[in-house]
Protein backbone atom coordinates (compact mmCIF):
# COMPACT_ATOMS: atom_id res chain seq x y z
CA UNK A 1 0.00 0.00 0.00
CA UNK A 2 1.22 3.68 -0.75
CA UNK A 3 2.75 5.60 2.00
CA UNK A 4 1.21 8.87 0.23
CA UNK A 5 3.46 11.81 -1.07
CA UNK A 6 6.64 12.01 0.86
CA UNK A 7 8.36 15.63 1.04
CA UNK A 8 11.24 16.46 -1.30
CA UNK A 9 14.37 18.35 1.02
CA UNK A 10 16.47 18.57 -2.87
CA UNK A 11 15.34 17.84 -6.37
CA UNK A 12 17.69 17.59 -9.57
CA UNK A 13 15.35 19.57 -12.10
CA UNK A 14 15.66 18.39 -15.86
CA UNK A 15 17.84 20.70 -17.90
CA UNK A 16 15.05 20.31 -20.86
CA UNK A 17 12.69 22.68 -18.36
CA UNK A 18 15.34 25.11 -17.99
CA UNK A 19 15.76 25.38 -22.16
CA UNK A 20 12.15 25.69 -22.56
CA UNK A 21 11.41 27.67 -19.38
CA UNK A 22 14.08 30.02 -18.88
CA UNK A 23 16.83 30.14 -21.23
CA UNK A 24 14.21 31.46 -23.84
CA UNK A 25 14.56 34.70 -21.13
CA UNK A 26 17.83 35.64 -22.35
CA UNK A 27 19.64 36.68 -25.31
CA UNK A 28 21.65 33.66 -26.29
CA UNK A 29 20.65 32.29 -29.36
CA UNK A 30 19.12 28.53 -30.07
CA UNK A 31 20.18 26.53 -26.60
CA UNK A 32 21.28 22.75 -28.25
CA UNK A 33 22.15 21.42 -24.41
CA UNK A 34 21.39 21.99 -20.72
CA UNK A 35 23.55 19.35 -18.76
CA UNK A 36 24.09 18.91 -15.21
CA UNK A 37 27.22 20.11 -14.09
CA UNK A 38 28.08 19.78 -10.46
CA UNK A 39 25.83 19.65 -7.36
CA UNK A 40 26.68 21.29 -4.50
CA UNK A 41 25.00 24.25 -2.25
CA UNK A 42 23.32 25.31 -5.92
CA UNK A 43 23.21 22.78 -8.96
CA UNK A 44 25.28 23.72 -11.99
CA UNK A 45 24.21 22.96 -15.29
CA UNK A 46 25.86 23.73 -18.36
CA UNK A 47 24.17 25.46 -21.27
CA UNK A 48 25.74 24.86 -24.95
CA UNK A 49 24.06 26.91 -27.65
CA UNK A 50 25.06 27.27 -31.70
CA UNK A 51 27.97 29.35 -31.01
CA UNK A 52 28.89 29.77 -26.99
CA UNK A 53 28.45 27.96 -23.87
CA UNK A 54 26.80 29.80 -20.12
CA UNK A 55 26.47 28.53 -17.21
CA UNK A 56 23.27 28.05 -15.21
CA UNK A 57 23.26 28.14 -11.34
CA UNK A 58 20.26 27.03 -9.58
CA UNK A 59 19.84 27.81 -5.63
CA UNK A 60 19.49 25.52 -3.47
CA UNK A 61 15.63 25.95 -1.64
CA UNK A 62 16.05 27.67 1.66
CA UNK A 63 19.52 28.02 1.74
CA UNK A 64 19.91 31.50 0.30
CA UNK A 65 16.71 33.93 0.18
CA UNK A 66 15.95 36.25 -2.82
CA UNK A 67 17.02 39.23 -1.17
CA UNK A 68 20.56 38.03 -0.26
CA UNK A 69 20.75 36.35 -3.90
CA UNK A 70 20.00 39.30 -5.53
CA UNK A 71 22.16 41.71 -3.75
CA UNK A 72 25.04 39.28 -4.55
CA UNK A 73 24.03 39.79 -8.49
CA UNK A 74 23.54 43.72 -8.21
CA UNK A 75 27.33 43.36 -7.12
CA UNK A 76 27.95 41.11 -9.79
CA UNK A 77 26.98 43.37 -12.08
CA UNK A 78 28.55 46.21 -10.73
CA UNK A 79 31.58 44.85 -10.65
CA UNK A 80 31.23 43.71 -14.66
CA UNK A 81 30.24 47.48 -15.12
CA UNK A 82 33.93 48.66 -13.44
CA UNK A 83 35.44 45.97 -15.63
CA UNK A 84 36.52 43.44 -12.92
CA UNK A 85 37.75 40.24 -13.79
CA UNK A 86 34.44 37.93 -12.40
CA UNK A 87 31.78 35.64 -13.78
CA UNK A 88 29.03 37.75 -14.15
CA UNK A 89 25.32 37.14 -14.47
CA UNK A 90 23.68 38.07 -18.13
CA UNK A 91 20.67 40.20 -18.06
CA UNK A 92 17.20 38.90 -19.03
CA UNK A 93 15.10 40.66 -22.29
CA UNK A 94 13.05 42.41 -19.28
CA UNK A 95 16.13 43.35 -17.36
CA UNK A 96 15.85 41.11 -14.71
CA UNK A 97 19.40 39.42 -13.33
CA UNK A 98 16.93 35.92 -11.92
CA UNK A 99 14.14 33.68 -13.11
CA UNK A 100 12.35 32.15 -10.30
CA UNK A 101 11.26 28.31 -10.38
CA UNK A 102 8.81 26.50 -8.68
CA UNK A 103 10.77 22.95 -7.07
CA UNK A 104 9.57 20.13 -5.70
CA UNK A 105 10.38 21.36 -2.19
CA UNK A 106 9.59 25.20 -3.16
CA UNK A 107 10.98 28.18 -4.93
CA UNK A 108 14.32 28.27 -6.61
CA UNK A 109 16.02 31.14 -8.37
CA UNK A 110 17.83 30.80 -11.78
CA UNK A 111 20.50 32.56 -12.62
CA UNK A 112 22.49 32.47 -15.99
CA UNK A 113 26.44 33.55 -16.41
CA UNK A 114 28.54 33.99 -18.91
CA UNK A 115 31.22 30.77 -19.39
CA UNK A 116 34.55 31.78 -17.72
CA UNK A 117 37.77 31.06 -19.48
CA UNK A 118 40.61 29.19 -17.90
CA UNK A 119 41.34 26.66 -15.39
CA UNK A 120 41.37 25.97 -11.42
CA UNK A 121 44.46 25.94 -10.20
CA UNK A 122 44.02 25.24 -6.49
CA UNK A 123 47.29 23.81 -4.59
CA UNK A 124 49.14 24.38 -7.51
CA UNK A 125 49.27 28.08 -7.72
CA UNK A 126 52.54 29.62 -8.16
CA UNK A 127 54.47 33.15 -6.46
CA UNK A 128 53.43 34.89 -9.72
CA UNK A 129 49.73 34.05 -9.69
CA UNK A 130 49.24 34.55 -5.59
CA UNK A 131 50.77 38.33 -6.55
CA UNK A 132 48.30 38.47 -8.92
CA UNK A 133 45.35 37.76 -7.06
CA UNK A 134 46.24 39.53 -4.47
CA UNK A 135 46.41 42.38 -6.36
CA UNK A 136 43.27 41.77 -7.66
CA UNK A 137 41.15 41.25 -4.41
CA UNK A 138 42.86 44.83 -3.29
CA UNK A 139 41.42 46.48 -6.57
CA UNK A 140 37.99 44.99 -6.14
CA UNK A 141 37.59 45.88 -2.39
CA UNK A 142 38.80 49.45 -3.83
CA UNK A 143 35.97 49.51 -6.18
CA UNK A 144 33.66 47.86 -4.05
CA UNK A 145 33.88 51.03 -1.62
CA UNK A 146 31.89 53.02 -4.57
CA UNK A 147 29.01 50.38 -4.43
CA UNK A 148 25.64 51.72 -2.97
CA UNK A 149 25.74 51.53 0.62
CA UNK A 150 22.13 51.75 1.44
CA UNK A 151 22.11 48.09 1.39
CA UNK A 152 24.33 47.53 4.48
CA UNK A 153 21.07 48.11 6.54
CA UNK A 154 18.73 45.26 4.32
CA UNK A 155 17.57 42.93 5.98
CA UNK A 156 19.01 39.41 4.47
CA UNK A 157 22.00 41.38 2.94
CA UNK A 158 25.15 38.94 5.01
CA UNK A 159 27.03 40.26 7.78
CA UNK A 160 30.55 39.27 7.90
CA UNK A 161 30.64 39.36 11.91
CA UNK A 162 31.40 37.28 14.98
CA UNK A 163 27.57 36.78 14.97
CA UNK A 164 28.01 34.65 11.32
CA UNK A 165 31.69 33.83 11.41
CA UNK A 166 31.35 32.31 15.02
CA UNK A 167 28.27 31.73 16.55
CA UNK A 168 25.84 30.15 13.45
CA UNK A 169 29.12 28.00 13.06
CA UNK A 170 29.35 26.71 16.27
CA UNK A 171 25.82 25.73 16.57
CA UNK A 172 25.69 24.05 13.10
CA UNK A 173 29.00 22.18 15.04
CA UNK A 174 26.74 21.43 17.39
CA UNK A 175 24.25 20.33 15.96
CA UNK A 176 26.39 17.34 14.26
CA UNK A 177 28.33 16.17 17.76
CA UNK A 178 25.93 16.97 20.65
CA UNK A 179 27.50 13.45 21.77
CA UNK A 180 30.93 15.36 22.06
CA UNK A 181 30.68 17.55 25.19
CA UNK A 182 34.37 18.00 25.17
CA UNK A 183 34.81 19.11 21.90
CA UNK A 184 32.14 21.38 21.81
CA UNK A 185 33.49 23.02 24.85
CA UNK A 186 37.21 23.51 23.42
CA UNK A 187 35.30 25.13 20.20
CA UNK A 188 33.11 27.57 22.35
CA UNK A 189 36.00 28.65 24.89
CA UNK A 190 37.97 29.68 21.51
CA UNK A 191 35.13 31.48 19.71
CA UNK A 192 35.09 33.47 23.13
CA UNK A 193 38.78 34.09 22.89
CA UNK A 194 38.63 34.99 19.30
CA UNK A 195 35.88 37.93 19.84
CA UNK A 196 38.20 38.99 22.68
CA UNK A 197 40.77 39.41 20.58
CA UNK A 198 38.90 41.41 17.92
CA UNK A 199 37.84 43.74 20.29
CA UNK A 200 41.29 44.51 21.67
CA UNK A 201 42.31 44.82 17.50
CA UNK A 202 39.61 47.67 17.62
CA UNK A 203 39.57 47.44 14.07
CA UNK A 204 38.17 50.56 11.79
CA UNK A 205 34.32 50.04 11.30
CA UNK A 206 34.76 52.37 8.03
CA UNK A 207 36.60 51.85 4.69
CA UNK A 208 39.09 51.09 3.51
CA UNK A 209 39.41 48.39 6.23
CA UNK A 210 35.55 47.76 6.56
CA UNK A 211 33.47 47.35 3.80
CA UNK A 212 32.16 45.06 1.27
CA UNK A 213 33.82 41.58 0.99
CA UNK A 214 33.70 38.78 -1.23
CA UNK A 215 33.75 36.09 1.87
CA UNK A 216 35.02 33.24 0.09
CA UNK A 217 38.30 33.76 -1.22
CA UNK A 218 40.21 30.98 -2.13
CA UNK A 219 42.13 29.26 -5.47
CA UNK A 220 39.00 26.93 -5.69
CA UNK A 221 37.05 29.98 -6.66
CA UNK A 222 39.16 31.61 -9.26
CA UNK A 223 40.67 30.96 -12.40
CA UNK A 224 43.91 31.30 -14.74
CA UNK A 225 43.94 31.57 -18.45
CA UNK A 226 47.60 30.67 -20.63
CA UNK A 227 48.31 34.50 -20.00
CA UNK A 228 47.97 34.16 -16.09
CA UNK A 229 44.49 36.31 -16.36
CA UNK A 230 42.75 36.24 -13.45
CA UNK A 231 38.69 35.46 -13.33
CA UNK A 232 37.04 35.30 -10.30
CA UNK A 233 33.99 32.91 -10.16
CA UNK A 234 31.79 32.92 -6.66
CA UNK A 235 30.29 35.63 -4.52
CA UNK A 236 28.01 33.83 -3.03
CA UNK A 237 28.96 34.50 0.51
CA UNK A 238 29.35 38.39 -0.11
CA UNK A 239 28.72 40.52 2.75
CA UNK A 240 29.83 43.41 4.81
CA UNK A 241 32.64 43.14 7.22
CA UNK A 242 36.22 43.77 7.51
CA UNK A 243 38.43 43.04 4.49
CA UNK A 244 41.16 41.58 6.30
CA UNK A 245 38.73 38.48 6.45
CA UNK A 246 39.01 38.35 2.97
CA UNK A 247 43.03 38.00 2.88
CA UNK A 248 42.46 35.43 6.09
CA UNK A 249 40.51 33.48 4.66
CA UNK A 250 42.63 32.66 1.16
CA UNK A 251 45.68 32.05 3.93
CA UNK A 252 43.78 29.76 5.96
CA UNK A 253 42.76 27.62 2.61
CA UNK A 254 46.37 27.94 1.36
CA UNK A 255 47.45 26.32 4.55
CA UNK A 256 44.83 23.39 4.81
CA UNK A 257 46.15 22.78 0.96
CA UNK A 258 49.16 23.09 1.70
CA UNK A 259 50.48 25.64 -0.46
CA UNK A 260 54.37 27.09 0.21
CA UNK A 261 54.75 29.94 3.05
CA UNK A 262 56.80 31.87 -0.13
CA UNK A 263 53.64 31.17 -2.74
CA UNK A 264 50.81 32.62 0.45
CA UNK A 265 53.06 35.52 1.46
CA UNK A 266 53.13 36.66 -2.33
CA UNK A 267 49.23 37.03 -2.41
CA UNK A 268 49.35 39.67 0.76
CA UNK A 269 52.51 41.53 -0.83
CA UNK A 270 50.48 41.70 -4.34
CA UNK A 271 47.42 42.86 -2.00
CA UNK A 272 49.57 45.26 -0.71
CA UNK A 273 50.72 46.79 -3.60
CA UNK A 274 47.34 48.28 -3.95
CA UNK A 275 46.23 48.97 -0.84
CA UNK A 276 48.39 49.08 2.09
CA UNK A 277 48.11 47.37 5.34
CA UNK A 278 47.82 48.94 8.87
CA UNK A 279 49.48 47.29 11.91
CA UNK A 280 46.18 46.42 13.10
CA UNK A 281 45.25 44.79 10.24
CA UNK A 282 48.70 43.20 9.78
CA UNK A 283 48.38 41.69 13.49
CA UNK A 284 44.51 40.47 13.33
CA UNK A 285 45.16 38.07 10.12
CA UNK A 286 46.54 35.17 12.56
CA UNK A 287 43.02 35.86 14.29
CA UNK A 288 40.65 35.65 11.48
CA UNK A 289 42.69 32.66 10.03
CA UNK A 290 41.23 30.57 13.04
CA UNK A 291 37.79 32.18 12.68
CA UNK A 292 37.85 31.42 8.66
CA UNK A 293 38.80 27.77 9.57
CA UNK A 294 35.64 27.66 12.06
CA UNK A 295 33.26 29.59 9.71
CA UNK A 296 34.01 26.42 6.65
CA UNK A 297 33.00 23.65 9.70
CA UNK A 298 30.25 25.88 10.07
CA UNK A 299 29.25 25.75 6.69
CA UNK A 300 30.21 22.07 6.14
CA UNK A 301 28.45 21.03 9.19
CA UNK A 302 25.09 23.31 7.95
CA UNK A 303 24.76 21.24 5.01
CA UNK A 304 24.41 18.02 6.95
CA UNK A 305 21.39 16.09 6.40
CA UNK A 306 20.64 18.09 3.17
CA UNK A 307 23.34 18.97 0.99
CA UNK A 308 25.62 16.22 2.00
CA UNK A 309 25.18 12.72 4.41
CA UNK A 310 25.81 12.32 8.19
CA UNK A 311 28.74 9.50 6.95
CA UNK A 312 30.82 12.07 5.66
CA UNK A 313 31.25 13.34 9.41
CA UNK A 314 32.22 10.96 11.64
CA UNK A 315 34.29 11.76 15.00
CA UNK A 316 37.36 11.87 13.72
CA UNK A 317 36.08 14.50 11.14
CA UNK A 318 35.80 16.93 14.31
CA UNK A 319 38.76 15.54 15.76
CA UNK A 320 41.03 16.72 12.58
CA UNK A 321 39.38 20.17 12.39
CA UNK A 322 40.50 20.48 16.02
CA UNK A 323 43.76 19.50 16.29
CA UNK A 324 44.01 21.89 13.21
CA UNK A 325 43.14 24.49 15.04
CA UNK A 326 44.97 23.65 18.12
CA UNK A 327 47.99 23.88 16.20
CA UNK A 328 47.66 27.73 15.71
CA UNK A 329 47.89 28.58 19.12
CA UNK A 330 45.34 31.54 20.40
Amino acid sequence: MSQGQFTVVHSILDGADFIRKVCVHYPIGQVTECKLYKTGLHDTYLIITDTNQYILRVYRHHWQNQKAINFELKVLDFLRQHQQPIAYPLTRHDGKLMTEVLAPEGKRYVVLFVYPQGKVIKRKLDVVQSYLLGRSLANIHNYLDNFSHSYQQVTGVRKLNTRYLLDWSIKGISNVYPHLPEQIKFLKTTNLTLKRQIQQLNLPAIAPEFGLCMGDVHTGNVLFNNYNQVTWLDFEQCGYGWRIFDIAKFLQTSIEMKIDFEVRNCFVDGYQDVRELGDGELAAIPVFVKVAHIWMMGIATHMVGNVKGYADFDDDWLDTKLATLEQWSL
